[in-house]
């Protein structure tokens, strides 16, 4: 990205790199052992800093910014974002902090939430996310300071991602007749499609539904195709309420056959989120054993809770893992009791 961007933060700002800024000092951070610890680079000269600063200069899906202390102008590190999907408003993030003298000082912390803010604001981004190694746990704290989660790891590493507060339709509405201040029964199926389409011309991209609510499932399916959205939006569905009532149910079948009929009738080849209908079947571990394999399994991206009805008791909120994000509504009663819950600390 060859426009020169600026950001100013407290105590660092951050500014596009020129090759001019390879220097000796910048190469040493790279040939460091201790700083090259956790990345690919083992070793460069100045020469191919300023090869590479040029190239990520030049490609237009990388935003490449050099990390100064604002009291000093000091050259202290790197942050890029790279790739860069505008379509799909996501970024993957890469940091070096390359002057040991600024190690532990807080301005890695300082440095992510920066330039996140920044991304989701300035550049429309709604999702940022990285790798990082198991091993570097002080690299896992600064982003999880920030907010980051866990959403995916490999026996090597964790890829770490943090979302942007984003609004999302139900479309309970458009399947079926709701029964909560409805006056004038179901919606038309063209009004649902232009609800829609009109939703999403104004920046929505996650739609909730369910196999509950009657053919909102299907009628998302044609909307997607109709607007040919299938890689543009994230659809959030559920597991029918109470569907373990039966002591004689198979959990892990029923889940799998739950996720895949639903997948079916949206036309989807992944959910982007799988939620439990029935937020007591949290304590089932068997139940949540089979969300997981369900997850595992790709038949969605990520498992989640529907609104909060209650609060939680914290042994509750130790079984939720790091696959979990929570969904929640805002009414002023879900809200009341969303902050009594004190789960604010564990959303993705």
């Amino acid at each position: 990205m060859d426009a020169d961007t600026s950001i100013v933060g407290k105590r660092i700002s951050f500014r596009t790199l020129k090759e001019g800024d390879a220097s000796l000092e910048y190469a040493s951070w790279l040939n460091d052992v201790d700083v090259n610890k956790y990345l690919e680079t083992k070793c460069t000269t100045v020469e191919a800093l300023r090869d590479y600063i040029r190239q990520r200069r030049a490609a237009p899906d990388c935003l490449f910014l050099g990390m100064f202390l604002n009291d000093t102008g000091r050259h202290i590190g790197d942050i890029m974002l790279e790739p860069i999907d505008r379509q799909r408003k996501k970024a993957t993030m890469g940091m070096l902090a390359g002057d040991k003298q600024c190690w532990k000082k807080g301005y890695a912390t300082e440095a992510l939430q920066l330039l996140t803010d920044w991304a989701f604001e300035h550049l429309g981004l709604n999702e940022i996310d990285l790798s990082v190694l198991r091993e570097n746990a002080a690299a896992i704290k600064a982003y999880q300071k920030t907010g980051y989660a866990v959403t995916a790891e490999t026996p090597k590493d964790f890829t770490i991602t943090k979302c942007r507060l984003r609004l999302a339709l139900g479309t309970v509405q458009f399947g079926m007749k709701y029964v909560i201040n409805n006056v004038r029964g179901q919606l038309s199926r063209e009004d649902s499609l232009a609800m829609l389409k009109q939703a999403y011309a104004r920046g929505i991209c996650v739609f909730d539904t369910a196999i509950m609510y009657g053919d909102a499932e299907q009628l998302l399916r044609a909307f997607i195709a109709q607007e040919l959205l299938q890689k543009d939006v994230a659809i959030i569905s559920k597991l029918k309420p109470n569907i373990f009532d039966n002591p004689f149910a198979n959990v892990t079948t029923t889940v799998l056959k739950e996720a895949q009929t639903s997948q079916h009738r949206l036309g989807m080849a992944q959910l982007d989120g799988y939620l439990l209908h029935t937020p007591a079947y949290i304590k089932k571990k068997e139940v949540v054993a089979a969300l997981r394999v369900a997850k595992e399994k790709n038949l969605c991206a990520t498992l989640a809770l529907p609104s909060l009805k209650k609060r939680m008791h914290s042994t509750q909120q130790v079984s939720l893992s790091m696959t979990f994000r929570f969904r929640t509504a805002f009414s002023i009663n879900d809200c009341t009791k969303l902050t009594s819950s004190n789960v604010h600390d564990r959303m993705a």
